[in-house]
């Protein structure tokens, strides 16, 4: 399990530090390869993997073995990249296969000291909504009454007097195997409670492995003395032949005026 915290007024996590065969599949799309080495390969050699590496550890897909942390492996190496709106943080196994997760996080500079935050919404069995529909400020008083930018995924942010408001913003991890993402919409309030207004449905690829139980939900909708807002998407994970399966997820962890993206299976 590995935490990544992000400091909400300036960090954004790095999406895709895939190929472009590997981006995530569009959020409330879900769809399963079978046996496709070529992803995995590419996948390792555009994070800079060594080809004799590379090699190695596609043979062990074939097999139907795990790696990384489908193995049960920690990482040995861990750097973090910002490129544009992004935040990337690259892991390297002891077996050198390597995962990204990313965090969208546009940076706001301006203030509009008039605006205040969106009020917390109530938790309901119709919390979900889809990633790429519009958000709507008339659900949301307040939303969109501060300064606010955008990045080229969609993802707004707004701040005012004490709070910072980002809106369908990505969570997402991939590996040579697999990719899980999903978007989230929450807030950082400066004197106050941090909170996660609603997410998306989980977008999921599986390469030389399949996808199962493939979900998103909100955990805990606002920080509290018990802990932090918490969102989540998860699937399990099957190798070929269906000799190893792990659960497989990525998690967006809001609280302490920080946001935090944490994978874990």
């Amino acid at each position: 399990m590995k935490r990544f915290a992000l400091a909400a007024a300036g960090c954004s996590l790095a999406l895709l530090g895939a190929t472009p065969a590997q981006a995530a599949a569009p959020v409330g799309e879900s769809i399963d390869y079978s046996i496709s080495v070529d992803e995995v390969e590419s996948f390792l050699l555009e994070q800079g993997v060594e080809q004799d590496v590379v090699d190695d550890l596609v043979e062990s897909v074939e097999d139907g073995d795990p790696i990384g942390s489908l193995a049960g492996l920690d990482p040995i190496d861990e750097t973090t990249t910002r490129k544009n709106d992004l935040v990337i943080t690259t892991e390297t196994f002891e077996d050198g296969s390597v995962e990204v997760t990313t965090l969208e996080q546009p940076i706001l500079e301006e203030n509009d000291d008039s605006a205040e935050p969106p009020a917390p919404s109530v938790a309901n069995k119709h919390d979900h909504w889809a990633v790429g529909a519009s958000f709507s400020p008339a659900n949301h008083p307040g939303a969109f009454e501060a300064s606010t930018v955008g990045s080229i995924k969609d993802c707004k942010v707004s701040s005012g007097s004490g709070f910072k408001s980002y809106k369908n913003c990505v969570v997402q991890r991939n590996s040579a195997t697999a990719n899980i993402s999903f978007r989230a919409s929450y807030t950082i309030v400066n004197k106050g409670n941090d909170y996660i207004s609603t997410i998306g449905q989980a977008g999921h690829r599986c390469f030389a492995a399949s996808c199962s139980n493939v979900k998103s939900r909100i955990i805990k909708k606002n920080e509290s003395s018990t802990g932090k807002a918490v969102a989540r998407a998860s699937m399990d994970v099957t190798l070929a032949g269906g000799i190893a399966s792990r659960s497989f997820w990525v998690q967006l962890e809001v609280g302490g005026n920080k946001a935090v993206a944490r994978n874990g299976g």
